[in-house]
């Protein structure tokens, strides 16, 4: 009997930690880099942004210009201390993309996603490409069609997955390519 119980427990345990994995909310972000040339290159940028807090693993591609960053789900994604790390590192980031995972709610006319374990939120626009520095406002730029649905599942509470461009070195604007309802 207390067998029985213990293995109901460790499956109901296994179960419990497989559901926060799949709830993780910022998984990866992909960097594009201007003027990544050589492994030497590679090495540096690496090695500074290993210094940030929240980073669970980096990839480096050379010939891409492109760094995959695996990030931690309970640290907030701190979009200039990325920026700095890799400033730091004498290179510059072309664009930021990542998936984030979190719920609609809306604020006066704003819709925004919110992260539940880390509280970040990134207000919303539809842009699928990096913006130009003077369109860069917060909910700007958003269909009646995208309000009408933001709206409707800020009202039902629902996680989602927005896959698309984050447009600010603050890192409160993201472009909407993708939404995925899960």
């Amino acid at each position: 009997m207390i067998q029985k119980t213990t293995l109901i427990l460790m499956s109901l345990i296994m179960l419990l930690g497989v559901t926060s994995l799949a709830q993780a909310e910022v998984k990866q972000v992909t960097l594009r880099i201007d003027g990544l040339a050589c492994p030497f290159c590679a090495f540096g940028l690496e090695k500074k942004l290993k210094k940030l807090d929240g980073y669970r693993s980096i990839k480096v591609f050379i010939n891409e210009g492109k760094v995959n960053i695996g990030w931690k789900e309970d640290k907030p994604l701190k979009i200039s201390a990325i920026h700095a790390a890799v400033k730091a590192a004498g290179f510059t980031i072309r664009n930021i993309k990542g998936d984030f995972v979190g719920t609609i709610e809306k604020e006066d006319d704003q819709f925004f996603l919110t992260m539940e374990s880390t509280g970040q939120r990134f207000y919303l626009r539809e842009a699928s490409e990096p913006l130009a520095k003077d369109e860069r406002k917060p909910g700007k730029s958003l269909t009646k069609a995208t309000k009408k649905r933001l709206k409707k599942l800020a009202s039902r509470n629902k996680t989602v997955t927005i896959t698309g461009y984050v447009h600010d070195k603050d890192g409160i604007t993201l472009g909407i390519e993708e939404l995925k309802v899960q």
